[in-house]
């Protein structure tokens, strides 16, 4: 595994390119640019939670730093939303290509790697061999253990999508695509904690008490309180379950 110090330093040395005297911009980037730093650091936490070997933890952590690495390109385009500009993890698959910073790396790292980022922010991921599936698993919940941790509460009515509703009450991960109020935004979250792989993840966020809040939030009426019964089920059964 090559020197993790030289790509960190590849790294910030590439986040700068991005920086701009627009300070709407700047602030997007040096966002991202934070967060990255942020979830490779999970991502490492979680490999030696589950007892990955120590280049495997390297592996896990070079998949955190790089995973959002087209967002700096995004931030010129005054959007996150991939929707209206570019799928940041294909994108991001080209720009590592392109500058060869994972050359020295032997194919099947390149390739899990890759396959990751690829697919960190795809609502599923295509069946692959188990180490590309592994590590796509940690890289999507360290990036959802940071963006909890950073984003604001949703102030908003309660008027909610009807279609984001049903699908939540199945216990489904629910498209961006069917967001149509503010208010959907909590669904979306609440959404987000079933696309949780692993129970290190999941008891973090439930301890730091984001689950519990985004609950606490929903209307004491049906069907909201299925909903709610449905996910403390859910959470009692994966946390109880054999790692």
């Amino acid at each position: 595994m090559f020197n993790l110090a030289t790509l960190y330093n590849w790294f910030h040395n590439y986040y700068c390119n991005f920086y701009s005297s627009d300070p709407d911009i700047m602030n997007m980037v040096r966002l991202k640019e934070h967060h990255s730093v942020m979830v490779a650091k999970y991502a490492r936490g979680l490999a030696e939670s589950i007892g990955l070997s120590a280049e495997e933890i390297d592996l896990a952590e070079i998949i955190g730093l790089l995973h959002d690495i087209a967002r700096s390109e995004q931030a010129h385009c005054k959007t996150f939303n991939d929707s209206i500009s570019f799928d940041h993890g294909d994108r991001g698959v080209l720009r590592l290509e392109e500058a060869g910073i994972l050359d020295a790396l032997d194919c099947e790292s390149q390739e899990i790697i890759l396959f990751s980022i690829k697919y960190h922010n795809k609502m599923t991921v295509p069946s692959s061999n188990p180490d590309k599936m592994l590590f796509t698993s940690i890289i999507r919940d360290a990036d959802k253990l940071d963006i909890f941790r950073n984003l604001p509460p949703v102030r908003a009515e309660h008027n909610y999508s009807p279609a984001l509703v049903e699908l939540l009450r199945k216990g489904r991960v629910l498209p961006y695509s069917e967001v149509k109020t503010t208010a959907d935004k909590r669904l979306i979250r609440l959404g987000w904690l079933y696309d949780i792989n692993y129970q290190w993840t999941l008891a973090q966020l439930i301890n730091e008490s984001y689950a519990s809040e985004l609950v606490r939030s929903l209307p004491n009426a049906p069907p909201f309180d299925e909903i709610k019964d449905n996910f403390r089920a859910y959470i009692i059964a994966k946390l109880s379950a054999n790692p």
